[in-house]
């Protein structure tokens, strides 16, 4: 695994992952049934009221708060360490480099929480399955009374 030299495109990428899945699980996942009508009335004020903070929960505060995480553990760090072979390790990096190197970690989480995001989805509608499985008319069902097709079957269950 390469643990220096990512790139700042990266990360952000990494960082937008994490604030979008966010904000989706929150709108269609979430109790907040104005966000998701928000959400769904494309081109009136509160969808862009919606985009706007979409756009800047994603692209301004989580990359900020990681930011702001990152330059505080540098300024907390000692001025000298030593790393894990025993050497003298000064405070060198710039919070740029660190940023970069710390968020290459947020791409295999953000992939997860999207992949749970979209299991979630998918457990919901598989739910629906068993009792239309287990339903004693399923069986039957060309049995039934379609449109344009007598009935050959008189249960009440179709």
């Amino acid at each position: 695994m390469q643990t220096q030299g990512h790139r700042l495109d990266e990360a952000y990428k990494g960082l937008i992952m994490l604030g979008a899945v966010f904000a989706y699980s929150t709108v269609l996942i979430g109790p907040y049934g104005w966000l998701k009508a928000a959400a769904r009335a494309v081109g009136t004020p509160g969808w862009f009221a919606y985009a706007g903070g979409f756009l800047l929960l994603t692209l301004g505060i989580v990359p900020g708060i990681f930011w702001l995480c990152v330059h505080l553990g540098r300024v907390l760090s000692p001025l000298q360490s030593s790393d894990a072979a025993g050497a003298i390790v000064g405070r060198t990096k710039r919070t740029r480099g660190l940023f970069a190197d710390y968020a290459a970690v947020l791409v295999p989480l953000g992939l997860a929480v999207w992949m749970a995001f979209t299991l979630s989805f998918a457990l919901v509608n598989f739910s629906y399955a068993w009792p239309a499985e287990t339903c004693p008319g399923s069986a039957k069902w060309t049995q039934c009374s379609l449109p344009g097709r007598p009935s050959s079957s008189t249960s009440a269950e179709c």
